[in-house]
């Protein structure tokens, strides 16, 4: 279930990685491609000046998981919600919201907060109702709205807030419960 996160945040264009911990396989391949035209030096191409520069050329930095407070809930929120008590969260820093997965006392995830910010509130949208399919259940009431599917493995909720797409996947199969996680994280963006 938490691999659906993975795959979502892949598609929408935005750099998320689950948990090392999790052991959910999350790997980059990055492949040079060689060029048969011939080195930059034998093009004829005239630099640009700095002012003609897009102001924001830098690669967003890699996503970094480390063990630390979610931003959205606290282990206390988290584990009194889901019924389960919290053994470690863990945040997956990216740009310009983290992604947060609370660990059970077995070590397996209990709850995975995701949230990845489309080009447009439209796009967020069809993503939420996307990432429940065709089977999942309105959601109203909860940003701008969305949908939520339980499962025999748990729960998934997806819902956008302007142009953010918040997707909550708990192991328990209760909507309430996702919900009221969801409420959460949408008043915190």
């Amino acid at each position: 279930m938490l691999a659906v996160v993975a795959g979502l945040a892949a598609a929408c264009t935005s750099t998320s990685a689950g948990p090392a911990a999790s052991g959910i396989a999350n790997s980059s391949a990055s492949a040079v491609q060689r060029s048969s035209s011939p080195p930059p030096a034998y093009h004829s191409v005239r630099p640009r000046s700095a002012s003609s520069r897009p102001a924001n050329t830098r690669p967003a930095p890699p996503p970094v998981t480390v063990v630390a407070s979610c931003p959205y809930a606290s282990d206390h929120d988290a584990a009194g919600t889901v019924g389960q008590k919290v053994l470690q969260t863990t945040v997956t820093r990216r740009v310009p919201y983290p992604s947060c997965t609370f660990y059970g006392l077995d070590g397996l995830p209990t709850l995975h907060i995701a949230v990845t910010v489309l080009p447009t509130a439209t796009a967020a949208q069809d993503q939420a109702v996307a990432t429940g399919g065709s089977s999942a259940d309105p959601v109203t009431g909860i940003a701008d709205g969305g949908v939520v599917k339980v499962t025999n493995s748990g729960t998934t909720l997806a819902v956008s807030k302007g142009r953010a797409l918040v997707v909550v996947e708990i192991n328990q199969m209760s909507s309430l419960e996702a919900e009221e996680i969801a409420r959460l994280v949408v008043v915190r963006l």
